[in-house]
């Protein structure tokens, strides 16, 4: 049994953890909703915590300054995505490509809202390279990779890897620049035509 003080503590410090959470959780809303409105370069502190309704002392306890929370907020994501990508990557060697394709793009599009944001209204190159990389990485740990070893080397495996994580990535942020006008379907068929029809011809050859 826990000593009263001591549970009292380990209360306390829960609560805090929380509120810390939620302090941050309110920083970074406001941050985002604020880059729609006004773009980052005008994106200040005091606009942050007027609308995140906190103090100037507890943005600068948890945050440097703006680039500072940029770097969070973008970190938040990939993390995110990545996590996800560990737990459940949709890749297995007795599935179509095309069919394995729309499953990493459904993966991807869950985290659209928060990419199109620091991806296209910053033109953010560092978090496109960051995707990818994810993208590559979850793809290597998979049995995919020693059955493309096997087949067709260890050069030109690596080389696919990287050319369709990177159709892939730089597919999903056009149509994030254009899904007013391209539908989800549509942008879908295309990276799949596209991205699965360039592997299959590279595996075709010998």
């Amino acid at each position: 049994m826990l000593h009263p003080i001591k549970n009292k503590e380990r209360k306390r410090i829960v609560k805090e953890r929380r509120d810390v959470t939620r302090t941050k959780n309110a920083i970074e809303r406001a941050y985002i909703e604020l880059l729609i409105r006004n773009g980052y370069k005008r994106v200040t502190v005091n606009e942050v915590i007027e609308l995140a309704g906190v103090s100037r002392g507890t943005f600068y306890a948890h945050y440097r300054d703006i680039p500072d929370l940029e770097e969070k907020v973008e970190e938040r994501v990939i993390r995110s995505l990545r996590e996800a990508c560990v737990v459940s990557f949709p890749v297995d060697i007795r599935r179509s490509t095309r069919t394995q394709l729309e499953d990493i793009f459904n993966m991807f599009y869950e985290y659209k809202d928060d990419f199109k944001k620091l991806v296209i209204l910053e033109n953010n190159d560092k978090v496109i390279h960051k995707m990818k990389q994810i993208l590559v990485d979850a793809i290597i740990r998979t049995e995919v990779k020693d059955m493309l070893v096997g087949k067709i080397g260890e050069h030109k495996t690596a080389m696919l890897f990287e050319s369709a994580a990177g159709a892939f990535v730089e597919c999903f942020v056009y149509w994030m620049r254009h899904d007013e006008t391209m539908t989800r379907e549509t942008a879908l068929s295309a990276m799949t035509d596209f991205i699965a029809g360039g592997i299959g011809q590279m595996l075709s050859q010998k």
